[in-house]
């Protein structure tokens, strides 16, 4: 496997993307490999003759002596490996802080301190810790008009399409940087609805990687479900049995491309959320994440105490808005209060974009309402259940301000 700082050279001489990592301040110290550590003086040395941030051709490379072997292979994006590239460089200087604290403070451990606080203050351990982010309108502007252009022919739609057209419309899709919650009873059928969501996503989103974190059901037991949901099975029927063994076998040659992912955190609090933004990081490297699911999210608070859950919320919602992950929509699901109180639903209300209530009226009827609603109308719809076909479809659809014969020439509904 081609390793990352050999990755790096290659993707700055294919793509022309200097900037990208010249932004972050890499220097020849950040490279540990000393075929990529010569490529790397090369090209800066290029680019200061040229009085720009333009890269040498291969041939150039070839004449200095320091060739990378290998082509690029395009499976991200140069923004996400130059984030691999500043995660290596941080644990290198993490190691190195820690080998020279251990060596001094065996002799003189006030010196220890004194000279481990030196280094991770240092301008280059600053700028890798902290991660925040300062733009100007000026900047943004052109940005903002090419959104605004692309989604003219969708209505405005820029986020993931929901499975439900109306949903759509009122969101504009799920979009980058925000956080929603779906929360109900217990039993109302939640994870089916969650596992829609992600579905819908990894159809519509071909490229990219579907992360569905689960702090409330095995894997296994969501498996069986989205594999029904996906061929159009009897649920029931697989849970009497009554499948026959070749439709089971499906299931195990079901792959997804393997862009659908589980994951299930060890940890509760910060450990948790710090396992989901590794994971969020690593399929960045694979060509990025379309969605983040996270069912039963309030399970992985420290406790169902107010404070922990709130505190588990709120830095998820700040999760959702790091660059370094490329912001991803993110949507959790919740139930309507806990054992000790009704504190868990509420505890999402105040950093939600949105918040969407889900009933169960009957075994093949849900209702989904929106019950805080940061921009966009609000919207109520039932939800008709099949469980020959395991399929959740939009049914009566009311959107506030929106009478039902523009609904039907603005969405179908």
């Amino acid at each position: 496997m081609t390793s990352l700082d050999h990755r790096v050279i290659q993707c700055v001489v294919a793509t022309g993307r200097l900037d990208v990592f010249q932004r972050l301040g890499v220097s020849v110290d950040w490279f540990q490999d000393a075929a990529a550590k010569a490529a790397w003086v090369a090209v800066q040395e290029y680019a200061e003759a040229q009085r720009a941030d333009v890269v040498p051709s291969r041939d150039y490379l070839v004449e200095r002596g320091a060739v990378i072997p290998g082509e690029w292979q395009a499976d991200c994006t140069p923004e996400q490996l130059a984030e691999a590239l500043t995660v290596a460089r941080h644990k290198q200087l993490n190691a190195r802080i820690l080998h020279d604290f251990a060596t001094a403070n065996g002799s003189d451990p006030e010196r220890a301190v004194r000279e481990m606080l030196e280094q991770i203050s240092t301008p280059e351990y600053e700028g890798l810790r902290t991660r925040g982010r300062e733009t100007t309108f000026k900047a943004l502007a052109p940005q903002i008009y090419d959104e605004y252009v692309a989604s003219s022919s969708s209505g405005g739609v820029l986020g993931v399409e929901t499975p439900f057209p109306a949903l759509t419309y009122t969101t504009k899709g799920w979009q980058r940087g925000n956080l929603y919650c779906l929360y109900a009873p217990q039993k109302s059928m939640k994870s089916f609805v969650m596992l829609l969501f992600g579905l819908h996503a990894w159809r519509t989103r071909p490229t990219e990687n579907v992360l569905f974190v689960t702090s409330e059901m095995p894997s296994e037991e969501l498996t069986v479900r989205l594999a029904c949901m996906m061929h159009g099975w009897n649920f029931n029927h697989w849970r009497d049995r009554e499948l026959p063994r070749g439709t089971v076998a499906k299931i195990l040659a079901t792959d997804l491309d393997e862009r659908w992912h589980w994951y299930q955190p060890s940890g509760q609090g910060l450990q948790a959320l710090s396992e989901v933004r590794a994971r969020i990081s690593a399929l960045n490297m694979r060509g990025g994440v379309s969605l983040v699911v996270w069912d039963g999210h309030y399970r992985s608070a420290a406790s169902e105490e107010w404070e922990d859950v709130y505190s588990l919320v709120r830095h998820t919602r700040m999760m959702a808005l790091e660059h370094a992950i490329h912001r991803p929509a993110v949507i959790i699901s919740a139930q309507e209060g806990s054992q000790r109180g009704k504190v868990s639903h509420k505890a999402y209300t105040r950093e939600a974009s949105l918040m969407m209530f889900q009933e169960k009226i009957s075994s093949d009827r849900l209702v989904m309402r929106t019950t805080a609603v940061r921009e966009g109308p609000s919207l109520e719809m039932d939800i008709a259940v099949s469980w020959s076909t395991s399929s959740f479809v939009e049914d009566m659809p009311k959107i506030e301000g929106v009478s039902a014969d523009e609904g039907a020439v603005k969405g179908g509904w």
